[in-house]
């Protein structure tokens, strides 16, 4: 009989440890279901802190949040478009022009933006560049204004 009582002893034992474990292991789940369900905490987004420093007429701390925003969204184009556009209102042409020209490889690529890039370039006074990018907006669509054609020798009928 005493076997028989050990034999008992160890099944009641791996029985204990068992649930033991199962129970441990079902805590853990319902405390990282229960946690993963909260929100996080509320932050603001480089979007969002440009559009008040717009609003605000700061135009140089909403190109900074918009560089962040290009930083941490690295695969869209929407914070360098934005801070193209900051950049021309700062009058720093040929940091706009790095932008959009980096907004270029960031799918997708919106056609006005070649548009926008004709008109930079032609600022900058660099027609073949601007000539280059207003053939492009040309073929995708976007009709460029009559004296931007003139300026860049691209008449009515050019091909693009």
């Amino acid at each position: 009989m005493p076997s028989e009582l050990r034999s008992l002893a160890y099944r009641c034992a791996f029985g204990l440890g068992a649930a033991g474990f199962l129970a441990a292991t079902l805590a853990g789940i319902a405390f990282e279901l229960g946690r993963e369900a909260r929100l996080p905490p509320p932050r603001i987004e480089p979007l969002a802190l440009a559009e008040r420093a717009i609003a605000r007429g700061d135009l140089l701390r909403a190109a900074d949040e918009y560089r962040t925003q290009a930083a941490i969204e690295f695969r869209q184009a929407d914070g360098l478009i934005r801070l193209g556009a900051v950049l021309v209102e700062l009058e720093d042409l040929r940091g706009a022009a790095r932008a959009w020209g980096e907004a270029l490889s960031r799918p997708p690529t919106p056609p006005h933006l070649y548009l926008r890039l004709a008109q930079l370039h032609t600022r900058l006074g660099e027609i073949e560049g601007a000539r280059r990018y207003a053939r492009v907006a040309l073929r995708r669509g976007v009709p460029l204004p009559p004296a931007l054609r003139q300026r860049l020798g691209l008449g009515p009928g050019a091909a693009p």
